[in-house]
């Protein structure tokens, strides 16, 4: 099973863009190495939430890696911008960087 997983921006305790229109997507899960079930729930959840009055969807993800949602291609590959690099005092090693996908109005 895959899923997708999200919180209003204002309530993230780390250091990224707060607004009351982004969203933050907290988790996005593989559930297998064979088979993509993320993508399906992932874009459902880009056209639910402008519905919701978010503009925007940011995420954090690694180089390399797929804590903590995936790898930062992968997000690439699905227009998201890539905002830069983070620093946290602990990232187990993994290069992290902040994303951003401009969400489209039904």
């Amino acid at each position: 099973m895959g899923g997708a997983e999200f919180i209003p921006s204002l309530v993230v305790p780390y250091n990224i863009p707060k607004k009351e229109d982004i969203a933050f997507l907290t988790c996005s899960y593989l559930s297998g190495e064979t088979v993509d079930y993320k993508t399906y729930l992932l874009e459902k959840l880009e056209v639910e939430l402008p519905g919701l009055r978010y503009t925007q969807l940011i995420t954090i993800a690694s180089e390399g890696v797929v804590f903590p949602n995936g790898p930062l291609e992968w997000f690439k590959k699905r227009d998201y911008l890539d905002l830069g690099e983070l620093s946290f005092e602990q990232n187990e090693g993994a290069r992290m960087h902040l994303l951003k996908k401009e969400l489209k109005n039904p």
